[in-house]
């Protein structure tokens, strides 16, 4: 009888492409539409030339959220990381373990 092969990292969730599903699309726009909004919003109060500079720079904000929030070989991408480590920090903590008695030691007189 043949032993079956069952492969490591696959997800049970639909994914747009390897390492991007419904979970990262929602965190790439956590952190895309704020950055696009701000950079909309000194778009329209600058004028001239550094429109431009604020145009690309806020194409570039929206392009490195991506590598933020993917995957990459069934790893957890560094946006989730963070949020496990801040729950870690702000949760209650159960530390389980069975408290001794004291020895309590008389003085010999």
């Amino acid at each position: 009888m043949k032993k079956l092969k069952i492969p490591e990292k696959i997800t049970l969730q639909y994914e747009f492409f390897p390492g991007f599903g419904k979970r990262e699309l929602l965190h790439f726009l956590i952190l895309a539409i704020p950055g696009a909004i701000l950079g909309i919003i000194i778009y329209n109060i600058l004028a001239g030339l550094q429109r431009i500079w604020v145009f690309i720079g806020m194409l570039i904000y929206v392009i490195l959220c991506y590598p933020l929030t993917v995957k990459i070989d069934g790893y957890p991408s560094v946006i989730s990381i963070a949020i496990k480590l801040y729950h870690y920090m702000t949760k209650q903590r159960n530390y389980m373990y069975i408290q001794k008695k004291e020895k309590i030691y008389e003085q010999k007189q």
